[in-house]
């Protein structure tokens, strides 16, 4: 009887141990399909601005980075912003806090 309810207290931790993963890596995922999602709306944006607004790569950033929301909005509206600071590359800009 004791062997019984061990097995089954075994079972029943083992379902909710996979439930609690697959909540974990659904939640991880749809994550990183909304960053997917954002990124290529700024790329979309960006195409915009350069080709039909005749902006520069700075200005198109910024602009792009003013009408997109989250975090990758602020990132690309910083890039677009500093010329010649502590980010005077795209790559600077990206890795600055």
């Amino acid at each position: 009887m004791v062997r019984l309810m061990i097995r089954t207290a075994g079972a029943v931790l083992v379902v909710a141990g996979a439930a609690g993963l697959g909540t974990f890596f659904s939640s991880r995922f749809l994550l990183r399909l909304r960053l997917l999602e954002d990124l290529r709306k700024l790329v979309f944006l960006l195409k915009g601005e350069i080709l039909y607004g005749n902006s520069s790569l700075e200005e198109a950033f910024a602009r792009a980075g003013g009408r997109l929301d989250g975090r990758l909005g602020r990132l690309a509206e910083r890039t677009g912003r500093c010329r010649r600071g502590p980010c005077s590359s795209i790559w600077n800009s990206w890795s600055w806090p």
